[in-house]
């Protein structure tokens, strides 16, 4: 982000994010929904943005984590993105750990 702000000089930043757990959609429904390496990708991009923002004075507008669901991005449902897992029989949504540690990074940062 430093390097965006000071090359550009960019009035604001916008970004996103998102990690594909290797062989997710080989592994059974619990271990989609333990995915540990997407939680610690997540954490620590945005705890690098707040670093950008809070000690270089980034202008960092927004920062979207993708994606929410997995989706059909690549022409198929191989590489899971999200933090949400979707049972394809019974469309049956489950959310993953990394919804959740992503959910509590912001809440134990907030001002009040």
């Amino acid at each position: 982000m430093n390097y965006l702000w000071n090359t550009y000089k960019t009035p604001l930043i916008y970004t996103e994010f998102g990690f594909p757990v290797f062989a997710e959609a080989e592994k059974n429904l619990d271990s989609q929904r333990y995915d540990t390496p997407r939680s610690n990708y997540y954490l620590s991009v945005m705890s690098e943005l707040l670093a950008a923002i809070w000690e270089d004075g980034v202008d960092l507008r927004g920062a979207l984590a993708w994606s929410f669901l997995d989706n059909w991005e690549f022409g198929s449902y191989e590489e899971h993105y999200g933090m949400q897992t979707v049972n394809r029989t019974t469309q049956e949504r489950s959310y993953k750990r990394s919804f959740f540690d992503f959910v509590d990074f912001f809440q134990t940062r907030v001002t009040q």
